[in-house]
């Protein structure tokens, strides 16, 4: 009688495991059948290796967000409030960049703190070397003067910058 007890508990056991083995494969089986976010994007951000600034999604100046501000047409009857931009504007070189952060929640806090102090920044993304950087860009200044005097001044904040300039 006891073998017949410890012979049906091991085929419990055995039932049991098969039935964990099977029910582990066909969540592995559905995990792999997910497809997994942001790996288009991140193979074509590896495949960009310039070292020219983006700006973030949503962004002014951001390509996505200029075609739809492009494709957009003003209500009939109301004529368009915004200047034309002309070419003729001499190009400004000068920008100020007040951190670059692996995060780019810290930079858009810092964007906000100076925004708070009346300072206009914009947030841009790099990739260099396979890393993304999101840089607290200040500018630009039309002179190397103008650039130094905000310096100076988020220097008061406690805030250390770097001149850069850009052709």
């Amino acid at each position: 009688m006891r073998n017949k007890e410890q012979g049906g508990m091991l085929i419990g056991i055995f039932i049991g495991l098969v039935f964990g083995v099977a029910i582990a494969a066909a969540v592995i089986w559905y995990v792999n059948k997910i497809p997994i976010p942001f790996v288009e994007r991140e193979s074509a951000a590896r495949a960009s290796t310039s070292d020219v600034p983006m700006n973030l999604p949503g962004k002014p100046g951001d390509a996505a967000s200029d075609a739809a501000n492009k494709t957009a047409a003003p209500p009939a009857g109301v004529a368009n409030a915004l200047p034309e931009v002309t070419s003729a504007a001499p190009e400004k070189r000068h920008y100020l960049q007040a951190g670059s952060f692996s995060n780019p929640i810290e930079a858009d806090n810092l964007r906000a703190t100076l925004a708070m102090q009346g300072i206009e920044a914009n947030v841009r993304q790099v990739i260099l070397q396979n890393k993304t950087y999101y840089r607290l860009m200040l500018g630009p200044y039309e002179k190397k003067a103008d650039a130094d005097q905000s310096s100076a001044r988020l220097a008061l904040l406690g805030i250390e910058t770097l001149l850069v300039n850009q052709e």
